[in-house]
């Protein structure tokens, strides 16, 4: 279970309480973040409820911070899930792109248009 000031699920408590947790890995096309997302976790999920080891009323998602944005994008996509915890997501990057990075004090245009964000260019 998520713990305060933690940025993810602590994975063996679920696992060693029955869970299932599939973490699939996605390729991403730039330009498109969140269908790149969709299109990679969905088929995995597929790819399990078939070997029928996912109760199919029963999958939830999470992610924090850009993993975060992916849930964000993914929940209002799909109804395929029923629970989901999207923590720290970027629910809009036009408002988020002048933002400044803590830390480095960098602005965040370079992160949405050619690292993690992949828009592929500039607003």
């Amino acid at each position: 279970m998520p713990q305060p000031g933690s940025s993810s699920i602590n994975q063996a408590y679920y696992a060693s309480n029955g869970y299932l947790l599939l973490l699939p890995d996605i390729s991403y096309r730039t330009g498109t973040p969140g269908q790149s997302a969709i299109k990679c976790v969905l088929p995995a999920i597929d790819a399990a409820v078939s070997k029928g080891f996912v109760n199919e009323r029963a999958i939830g998602i999470q992610g924090h911070s850009w993993g975060g944005y992916q849930i964000a994008y993914m929940v209002a996509q799909t109804n395929r899930f029923r629970a989901a915890a999207a923590g720290a997501p970027v629910g809009n990057m036009t408002s988020a792109y002048n933002g400044i990075r803590w830390y480095t004090g960098l602005p965040r245009q370079f992160q949405y248009e050619h690292a993690q964000s992949r828009i592929g260019g500039t607003l």
